[in-house]
């Protein structure tokens, strides 16, 4: 598949999109939501999670081994693909083009953005140029927790300016703040899980452990999600929710339970901080210094939407859950 020549619609292109009102949209009518940005991981989980609230799903799809994935799901006959990724404005108009609405998946892990970082705000840019073109009825953004333009991390000061981009655009936004999300292929508890699994007696730890965090599954955070979009979510406001798992803890926790539950024990020998700003000031290599700069900042959030989105009765995954799925996988 080529990201820059096809931006075609499989099984069938639209040549004439449509606005959505609120008058057009019936609670009984199938709504179509695009998905777009990072699909291996988090984005793949946002379409299962679309296709079965019973949503008909348009995925902007880089490339072959990510067709390969989505033609495997259930519900075949309400998913449709779009040749290309962000950086393709003709794929991007193509992907969004009469459907009700987008979700622009990102997440961000132990070294940054996983997709697309350094292009990540000319992503947003052409995602609102053709939501406003085609008059999409909501625009959801994966955003980060703690988002601020005064961050030393990249991806968060990304997240504050594209939260900016949206609040001055022409679209109903969502802006959706998580931490760090968890599953396999997450960029961050898979990092941790696998350093504890390597052989030896000995592992090192990049700073002090002491960074806080508030993992979020990523199935819950698909839930969350894809209920933006279905006709119950409807009377939601639009605005900023913040996504985060049920439990505050630090990476030196994670990494001591996923040694726990291997049952294996080794001398950890810490990187202290200092050391590391400095080597990062002196580094040229950018994923380096971004990881370098996400253990400075804490994630977590004293409220939280996730219940309010999927339901008050719901149970969100717990860290330790979800890392004992990562480890028997």
């Amino acid at each position: 598949m080529s990201s820059e020549t096809n931006a075609d619609v499989h099984p069938t292109p639209h040549t004439s999109p449509t606005e959505v009102t609120p008058d057009a949209v019936k609670s009984d009518s199938i709504r179509k939501v695009a998905i777009v940005g990072e699909i291996p991981f988090a984005g793949i989980e946002v379409v299962k999670a679309v296709l079965g609230a019973g949503l008909v799903a348009r995925v902007l799809c880089p490339n072959s081994a990510v067709e390969a994935k989505l033609r495997d799901l259930p519900h075949q006959d309400r998913l449709e693909l779009v040749d290309g990724d962000l950086g393709n404005a003709t794929a991007v108009s193509s992907a969004l083009a009469d459907v009700y609405g987008v979700c622009f998946v990102s997440p961000i892990g132990l070294a940054g953005r996983l997709y697309r970082s350094t292009e990540h705000l000319d992503d947003v840019r052409n995602v609102i140029q053709a939501s406003e073109a085609h008059a999409l009825r909501r625009v959801v953004y994966h955003s980060a927790v703690g988002a601020s333009k005064d961050s030393v991390a990249r991806a968060i000061q990304d997240a504050a300016a594209a939260e900016e981009l949206l609040t001055h655009s022409r679209c109903e936004h969502f802006l959706m703040r998580t931490g760090p999300l968890v599953g396999r292929g997450d960029g961050f508890m898979s990092e941790i899980v696998g350093s504890a699994r390597k052989p030896g007696l000995f592992m090192v730890v990049q700073g002090y452990g002491g960074t806080l965090v508030q993992p979020l599954a990523v199935a819950d955070f698909a839930h969350c999600m894809a209920r933006v979009f279905t006709p119950q979510g409807s009377s939601l406001s639009n605005g900023t929710f913040a996504l985060v798992g049920p439990e505050v803890v630090s990476l030196l926790e994670l990494t001591d339970s996923a040694l726990q539950e291997l049952k294996r024990g080794k001398l950890k020998f810490h990187a202290p901080l200092f050391v590391l700003k400095i080597a990062a000031s002196m580094s040229s290599d950018s994923k380096f210094k971004e990881r370098v700069a996400m253990l400075f900042h804490d994630v977590l959030e004293e409220h939280n939407d996730a219940l309010t989105l999927i339901g008050s009765d719901a149970k969100l995954t717990t860290p330790v859950e979800a890392q004992r799925a990562l480890l028997a996988s």
